[in-house]
C-alpha cells in the first residue's frame, strides 16, 4: 500500500506544481493589471461563486469519492456512471442557482459593487467550475491519475494565458479575468470529452435510489463544507465589512500567496492517500488505514517545511517577484498565514479519520469551533489590527481545530497508538 502511495503522489505531483506555480504566475499578473481596490472586488466575486459552487456539489463529489471505488470493486461501474451523469446534470444547474442568489446577497448587503456583466459571466463560471469539479473529482476517485493531470494541468496553463492577456482587453479587468477563468474550466471539459447526461423526462428508479443514498451520506458533508469554505473566506468579507476593498486586496494577493503553496502540497498528499485510506477500510484493514492516515501527515510535513522556512526567511525577495509593489504593505501577514496553512493541512489528514468512521456531523462541529474562533477573533481585531488581526486570527483557529480534532480522534481505538508503526514502516523496503 505504501508503495502505491508513493506512485499515487509522483504521478499527482505534476498537477501539483503546475498549480502552484501558476497559482504565483496568477497574482503577480493580475496585482499588476487591477489596483488593490479592484483585485479585493474580483476576491470577493471568486470567493462568492467558490462558496456556493462548493457547497452545492459537496453532497456529490464526496458521495463519489466515497462510492466509485466501491462500485469499481463490485464490477458495476457502467450503470454507476449512467446514474452519476444524471445526479451531475441537475447539480450543476443547481450550482448556478445558488450562485446567483449568493451574489444578489452580496450586492444587497454592500460587499459588492455588481455590474450585470459580471453577474452573467459569475453564473457560467460556476456551472463550468461544478462540472469540472465533478469530472476531476470522479478521475481521482476512479484512480485515472493521468487522465486527473491533464485536467487540471491545461485548466491552471489556460488560466495563466488569460491573467497574461487581461492588461490587452479594454472591457472591465474583474469581468476579463472571470472569463477567462470560465473559458479554463470549460475548455478541458471539452477536450477530455466529459460525460454528459442522458436528459428524459423523468430520473427512473436507480437514479433516485441513488440520489437519496447520496444525500444520506453527503447532506452532512454539505454543512461541513460551508463551515469549511467560510472559514477560509471569512478574513476576507469581514475585513471589507470593516475596512475597505483596497485592504482586502492587498491582504488577499498575500495570503494567496503564503497559502496556496503549502495548501498544492497537502492537497497533493490528500490526493494520494483518500482512495487508498478508503479501500483499506472497506477491506477492514483498520490499523493499516490509520497507519496511512500517520503517513500522510508525516509526508505533508516533511515537504511543507523547506517550502515554509524559504518564505519566512526571504518574504521580501519573494512576495517583490511574485507582486506587485501596491501590495507591499501586506507581506506582515505571511508568517501567521503559511504556521496557519501548515496546521490546516495537517488537520485535513486527520479529518479522514472521521471520514472513515462516518462521523461527518461530529467533523463539521470540530470546524465549525474553528470558524466561530475565527469569526470572534476577528470582530476583535480587525478593527485595530486591520489585515494583520486577520492574519493572527487565521492561525488560531486553525490550531483550534487540530486540537479540536486530535481530541475527537483519540476516541478510536488504536488510532493514535500507530503514530510510530506507521512512520517507521516508511522506511522499510517493501512496506
Amino acid at each position: 500500500m505504501w508503495e502505491k502511495f508513493k506512485g499515487d503522489l509522483a504521478i499527482y505531483a505534476a498537477s501539483k506544481v503546475v498549480f502552484g506555480v501558476s497559482s504565483f504566475l496568477v497574482v503577480g499578473l493580475l496585482t499588476r493589471a487591477m489596483d488593490p481596490s479592484q483585485y479585493g472586488a474580483y476576491t470577493l466575486l471568486f470567493a462568492v461563486i467558490t462558496i456556493t459552487t462548493t457547497v452545492a456539489t459537496s453532497f456529490l463529489t464526496n458521495s463519489v469519492i466515497r462510492y466509485v471505488p466501491l462500485a469499481a470493486e463490485e464490477k458495476r461501474l457502467r450503470p454507476f456512471n449512467y446514474v452519476l451523469t444524471q445526479i451531475a446534470g441537475v447539480t450543476v444547474l443547481i450550482s448556478s442557482l445558488v450562485c446567483g442568489a449568493a451574489l444578489w446577497g452580496t450586492q444587497a448587503l454592500g460587499l459588492l459593487a455588481l455590474t450585470p456583466d459580471m453577474v452573467a459571466v459569475g453564473l457560467v463560471l460556476s456551472a463550468c467550475s461544478a462540472a469540472f469539479q465533478i469530472y476531476t473529482i470522479y478521475c481521482y476517485s476512479s484512480r485515472r491519475r493521468r487522465l486527473y493531470s491533464y485536467l487540471v494541468v491545461t485548466q491552471v496553463l489556460i488560466f495563466v494565458i488569460g491573467a497574461f492577456l487581461v492588461p490587452f482587453v479594454t472591457l472591465n479587468p474583474i469581468t476579463t479575468t472571470v472569463a477567462f477563468l470560465t473559458v479554463s474550466y470549460a475548455v478541458p471539459i471539452v477536450m477530455y470529452k466529459m460525460p454528459y447526461p442522458r436528459w428524459t423526462a423523468g430520473f427512473d428508479r436507480r437514479v433516485k435510489q441513488t440520489t437519496v443514498g447520496f444525500l444520506k451520506y453527503g447532506t452532512p458533508l454539505i454543512a461541513l463544507n460551508i463551515v469549511v469554505q467560510l472559514n477560509t473566506y471569512l478574513d476576507q468579507f469581514m475585513l471589507r465589512a470593516m475596512r475597505s476593498a483596497e485592504e482586502v486586496g492587498i491582504y488577499a494577493a498575500n495570503y494567496v500567496v503564503a497559502d496556496k503553496v503549502v495548501y498544492a502540497i497537502s492537497s497533493l498528499v490528500a490526493l494520494a492517500l483518500g482512495p487508498l485510506v478508503f479501500r483499506e477500510w472497506e477491506r477492514r484493514n483498520e490499523l493499516t488505514a490509520y497507519q496511512m492516515i500517520w503517513k500522510g501527515v508525516f509526508v505533508f510535513v516533511a515537504l511543507s517545511l523547506p517550502v515554509v522556512i524559504v518564505m519566512l526567511a526571504f518574504p521580501d525577495s519573494v512576495m517583490s517577484v511574485l507582486t506587485a509593489p501596491e501590495y507591499a504593505d501586506g507581506r506582515v501577514i505571511i508568517p501567521y498565514v503559511m504556521v496557519g496553512a501548515v496546521l490546516a493541512g495537517v488537520s485535513s489528514i486527520i479529518a479522514y479519520v472521521l471520514s472513515i468512521h462516518y462521523r461527518t456531523v461530529e467533523l463539521a462541529i470540530c470546524f465549525a469551533a474553528s470558524l466561530a474562533t475565527n469569526g470572534a477573533l476577528n470582530v476583535l481585531l480587525i478593527p485595530t489590527f486591520g489585515s494583520l488581526g486577520c492574519a493572527f486570527s487565521t492561525t488560531t483557529s486553525s490550531a483550534v481545530l487540530l486540537l479540536v480534532l486530535l481530541w475527537r480522534v483519540s476516541v478510536f481505538k488504536g488510532f493514535l497508538s500507530q503514530i510510530a508503526p506507521g512512520v517507521v514502516s516508511m522506511f522499510r523496503w517493501g512496506r
